[in-house]
């Protein structure tokens, strides 16, 4: 997922639909050159920071934010804004690499849920009214009928939620790679969502099993609050921690966690 708010989110946050609008208007405040190649997480991540600590006391950035996100995903943006979404997530991906790589991870491929935006969905949505449990409400936005219940999976301005885009994502999974089982590793806060995933996935493929794998939310990680720490530095501090230790001699530390 690119969307939680525990230790790594801050490095995944960049590829996050709903963050990004924030994240361009932390970057103005700023007056940060967003041409040049100096950006990187950590800068994003204190534009984002920045930016929510301003809506607190300013709404219109909050619906500006909203309006960015809403273009980029209906395909209204600019030229420039939507060269911008992809060159954020170019950089997410080359630092994650270089942080995975000290850990000794290597991924054949990066799928954001983010990516399945309100133009990749239509077949989701197609599939969900021939089954009868799509539903227009009278305020614009469309529900999915679930035990007796209305689960919205299109808001009234036309823009998906996860729900949405996490089916869209399992289907082209199943259907690219044949993957039967798929599993998500998030905290326990999310676990209604992954319920109504693994529910409404089963009708519409019921070859897709979705495995929820929960832990304890992490207390004290917030990306918009700036009350978080990035993953690399997370491991800088282990490697320090692990120098300062007089139990552990400096050879035995794994080559993996030196300084970057």
């Amino acid at each position: 997922r690119d969307w939680s708010s525990d230790v790594c989110s801050s490095d995944l946050v960049w590829v996050c639909l709903g963050c990004f609008g924030y994240t361009l208007l932390g970057l103005e405040q700023m007056k940060q050159d967003i041409s040049n190649n100096n950006m990187t997480i950590e800068s994003l991540h204190n534009a984002y920071i920045l930016a929510n600590q301003m809506a607190k006391n300013d709404l219109s950035i909050h619906h500006k934010a909203k309006a960015i996100f809403n273009n980029l995903e209906c395909g209204n943006s600019t030229s420039n804004i939507s060269n911008l979404w992809n060159e954020f997530r170019l950089i997410t991906i080359n630092e994650l690499e270089i942080i995975y790589k000290r850990l000794g991870i290597v991924f054949d491929e990066y799928d954001w849920e983010s990516k399945y935006s309100k133009e990749k969905i239509q077949d989701v949505l197609k599939k969900l009214n021939k089954m009868g449990i799509l539903e227009l409400k009278e305020d614009g936005s469309t529900v999915v009928l679930f035990n007796n219940q209305k689960i919205t999976i299109l808001k009234n301005d036309n823009s998906t939620l996860y729900l949405t885009r996490d089916i869209a994502a399992a289907l082209r999974r199943y259907k690219y790679y044949g993957s039967e089982d798929l599993f998500y590793v998030v905290d326990n806060t999310q676990s209604k969502h992954f319920y109504l995933l693994k529910s409404l996935i089963a009708q519409i493929n019921s070859n897709i099993n979705v495995h929820h794998i929960p832990f304890g939310r992490i207390h004290g990680m917030s990306s918009r609050k700036g009350q978080g720490i990035l993953l690399d530095q997370l491991l800088n501090q282990a490697k320090l921690h692990l120098i300062l230790s007089d139990n552990v001699d400096i050879k035995q530390i794994p080559d993996n966690l030196k300084f970057e």
